[in-house]
């Protein structure tokens, strides 16, 4: 069976149930076609076609299937290939509705394909006003007719997961659901996108660009299930001994792993992408994103201490396999209730959608947020370990000072746009932020100078740096007020533009994270074995 059930097939197969609600819809209606003989599957791809053209001029589809026979009535509502509501009679009497029905002519009759009759009528919700129908019908009418990800999955079923709500389509390269499955347990549905914000296709170019975005997900199954050998060899080469590996590997459950994968295809069209799209299954993070947890509650400095630790850790496992995030932000450390952690919160690393893997300790930026990003690794095009601990660095300020760099981020855009020939406008950001009008004509002519040829990228980290870094000691003395002096030390280190200066990867920042925590007599923060 081609047409797909809808999530909430039960209560609209209740109401089309009820003799009285059907008897007024048959007085409303007038068939379009009646008691057509036809084989099964013929004329339920003559509805499934209906239906789709019908959600143009946003109408339903009511029908009705007679198998003479054994003396049988399939009776049902169609919003584009949704099965709404659905109905099995047998001798005038309602033998099964809602999901058994789907199932049983999903399956028997399908196989079967005996010959029937069938009958359908295109209605809107005007003809079933004033009835329980129409509530339901302009709703769903609605969502359907919009056909656009992803609310268009929102209330149906995929893979046997209700979709509730569409949590975020702000991703760069994830459409974010809210699902919940038939343990009756909350998950998330991370689908790649149709197109990328730009218009590039993604889910719908081919196997290639599925195949990388999935290659992302293995990455992070390897550093939820880690190679002792591999990290024992990491650990050895910087120094460290083997024991350390027992207390690393406690971090892995501070990652974001997925439940599952589901890969129908190699090659998606619009049709098959929207009816069985790629899907990556992950745990519920109920209490958010870290930027949306300190803007409802607040942070104090343990807290984003503890938060701190326990991302650098995860992302240490990461670096021991040579594997880069690449993207930490505010909201990418996702928050989920946990009794057993401190602040009842356990913060996981997700969205490794932009990772990749470190060639002889470096890897081309491609994939990034402007404001997190590292200017002297834009600068340079080569992204290390220390990429990573930077954006966690200034992940962490931002939430423990409320506070932002924004000279730094318009040195990001002005790298991505004459460094990388990205086509970016500068304009907007400065309109938030007008009192960087003078250091923008100051770093500008830089890049341009640059993009025409008449200076090499050496010369212009060269010249861009110490701009930056004198426009720091302002707004580093704002961000030190009123602060924890010790944490903000420490993260301040992960943020210098001075390469020498910073931690190499997350293994060193971890170590000095937790000294940090022992010193200040926070051993509470820190994770212990079960």
């Amino acid at each position: 069976m081609v047409l797909k059930e809808y999530a909430n097939i039960e209560e609209l197969s209740d109401v089309l149930g009820d003799p009285l609600q059907i008897s007024r819809l048959l007085l409303r209606i007038k068939f379009e076609v009646a008691n057509k003989r036809a084989p099964f599957n013929e004329a339920l791809s003559e509805l499934e076609r209906t239906a789709k053209s019908s959600i143009k001029d946003y109408q339903a589809v009511y029908f009705l299937l007679r198998h003479e026979e054994r003396n049988r009535n399939i009776r049902g509502v169609l919003v584009g290939d949704y099965v709404i509501a659905l109905t099995v009679e047998e001798g005038g009497v309602i033998r099964l509705k809602g999901k058994a029905a789907f199932s049983e002519v999903a399956t028997s009759y399908k196989a079967s394909n005996p010959v029937i009759r069938v009958s359908y009528a295109r209605i809107t919700p005007d003809v079933v006003k004033d009835t329980p129908i129409e509530n339901y019908l302009r709703e769903i009418i609605s969502r359907v007719s919009e056909e656009k990800p992803p609310n268009i999955w929102v209330g149906r079923l995929l893979y046997d997961y209700k979709v509730v709500e569409a949590v975020s389509d702000k991703g760069g390269f994830t459409y974010v659901l809210k699902t919940v499955g038939k343990d009756g347990l909350t998950y998330v549905f991370k689908i790649p996108r149709d197109k990328l914000p730009n218009g590039t296709l993604l889910a719908l170019s081919g196997p290639e660009k599925i195949s990388d975005f999935m290659r992302s997900y293995i990455n992070v199954l390897q550093i939820c299930h880690p190679d002792k050998e591999e990290i024992v060899r990491f650990l050895t080469k910087v120094g460290l001994g083997e024991a350390l590996y027992n207390e690393l590997s406690l971090y892995k459950k501070y990652v974001l792993c997925p439940h599952g994968f589901i890969l129908t295809q190699e090659t998606y069209d619009t049709d098959s992408y929207i009816d069985n799209p790629p899907v990556v299954i992950e745990p519920y993070a109920d209490l958010g994103d870290l930027h949306d947890y300190v803007s409802r509650r607040g942070a104090d400095a343990k807290f984003v201490a503890s938060v701190g630790l326990r991302v650098a850790g995860a992302l240490a496992l990461a670096h021991a396999l040579s594997i880069l995030h690449l993207d930490v932000k505010p909201h990418n450390i996702l928050l989920r209730s946990d009794p057993k952690e401190p602040y009842g919160v356990r913060p996981y690393i997700s969205d490794f959608a932009s990772t990749g893997r470190a060639v002889e300790g470096w890897y081309k930026p491609t994939r990034l947020t402007p404001e997190f990003a590292d200017p002297l690794s834009l600068l340079e095009m080569r992204a290390g370990f220390d990429y990573d601990v930077y954006s966690l660095g200034l992940t962490l300020l931002t939430a423990l000072t409320s506070k932002k760099l924004p000279h730094r981020t318009l040195v990001n855009l002005l790298a991505l746009k004459y460094v990388y020939g990205m086509d970016i406008s500068v304009e907007p950001f400065l309109l938030d932020y007008p009192a960087l009008a003078t250091f923008h004509k100051e770093v500008e002519p830089l890049f341009k100078s640059l993009a025409e040829g008449r200076a090499r990228v050496g010369e212009l980290v060269e010249k861009v740096i110490p701009l930056v870094v004198d426009r720091d000691k302002i707004s580093m003395d704002v961000l030190s007020r009123e602060v924890d002096k010790d944490l903000f030390a420490l993260l301040s280190r992960t943020i210098t533009l001075k390469r020498e200066d910073r931690f190499k990867n997350a293994l060193e920042f971890w170590l000095s994270f937790k000294k940090l925590l022992q010193d200040k007599k926070w051993e509470d923060a820190i994770p212990k074995p079960p």
